[in-house]
């Protein structure tokens, strides 16, 4: 099997049948943990109907820090490993149908996969092509993160407008929008599309400094749903060239407990030994300068984010429950 970083993509069946039957009412939680204002969307119909879920993944970040006036840099890498794609896979997969179930347990009306892909906005929606075996994945401008993305198998990868910078459309490709407004108007529902974005680790920098001697980056384990950019997005249209659109995110960082995951060193890179004996040599010459100058000052570190993968996938769909609970909650409450 291969690791993430060759991103083989292997689509699973639909794991529907692999969860265990849920029953929601058992389950305590409400949607207090989301933002509330357009979640007044889910109002404007009966049914509800899920259009797309996307389930991404950091799986390399980077930070660096450096110093003008100690002459010093400093730079930490850190990488997702010990899981295969075809888990990754599985993940979007069982979320999917996790949040199916708890939708179909609000007994509020649920359009059917197959109603939905059968419409006429769903013809429209311009989805996108996979690319060999390769999952879609994406470093976002400005952004030190590569992210991968994972849509289940029942429902292909699309993006819209809105969904920049990790999405492929632009800010005026207003083309799947209006696909969703027509889905929306041929199945009488309010659409569905969740995101879950999934980070393994905090970055720690020093930044950037004039006055500073040293520079410093380092890495810890943070494995956790990303606020803002887990989040689900409501489209409800009356008509196809017009409709409301409205986001619920993620207010706060949702921790997930992976009881093996650990950062373990993979390589380590730098010039200190040279610089502190420069600096013995100055000393030695009474604090003139020397002709051994190994320039400035260079720390870095790879390191990989090392778990189990049952493990890892038993704490991230833990997290997803959580989150497709909020979503079920608000669908039940906001009628």
């Amino acid at each position: 099997m291969k690791t993430l970083r060759s991103f083989v993509l292997a689509l699973m069946a639909s794991c529907a049948s692999l969860l265990p039957a849920i029953a929601i009412a058992d389950e305590a939680g409400g949607y207090d943990e989301i933002t509330g204002k357009d979640l007044r969307i889910l109002r404007k119909a009966p049914a509800i109907s899920v259009a797309g879920y996307r389930v991404a993944f950091v799986v390399s970040n980077n930070t660096f820090a450096h110093s003008i006036g100690g002459n010093a840099f400093s730079r930490t890498i850190v990488t997702l490993s010990g899981v295969d794609t075809p888990d990754l896979q599985q993940i979007a997969d069982e979320a999917y149908a996790d949040l199916m179930q708890r939708l179909a347990a609000t007994g509020r009306p649920v359009v059917p996969p197959e109603q939905v892909t059968a419409s006429k906005g769903w013809a429209k929606l311009e989805k996108v092509e996979p690319t060999g075996d390769e999952p879609y994945a994406k470093k976002a401008f400005a952004d030190s993160r590569l992210i991968a993305v994972f849509a289940p198998a029942a429902l292909p990868l699309w993006w819209m407008h809105l969904d920049a910078p990790l999405g492929s459309a632009g800010p005026g490709d207003l083309a799947n929008w209006r696909a969703l407004n027509q889905l929306s108007v041929d199945t009488k529902s309010v659409v569905l599309t969740p995101q879950i974005v999934v980070d393994f680790a905090a970055l720690e920098s020093s930044g950037s400094s004039t006055l500073s001697g040293d520079a410093s980056t380092e890495a810890k384990v943070s494995l956790r749903l990303v606020e803002q950019s887990t989040a689900v997005r409501l489209v409800q249209a009356k008509m196809a060239f017009a409709g409301e659109i409205g986001t619920a995110m993620l207010k706060k960082p949702l921790p997930l407990a992976d009881s093996s995951g650990r950062l373990v060193n993979v390589e380590e890179w730098g010039n200190q030994s040279e610089v502190a004996f420069a600096k013995e040599m100055v000393m030695m010459n009474g604090g003139m300068s020397t002709a051994y100058d190994p320039g400035r000052s260079t720390a870095g570190q790879e390191l990989a984010y090392v778990t189990d993968p049952a493990e890892f996938r038993t704490a991230v769909m833990d997290g997803i429950r959580r989150f497709n609970t909020m979503i079920a909650a608000a669908a039940a409450e906001v009628r």
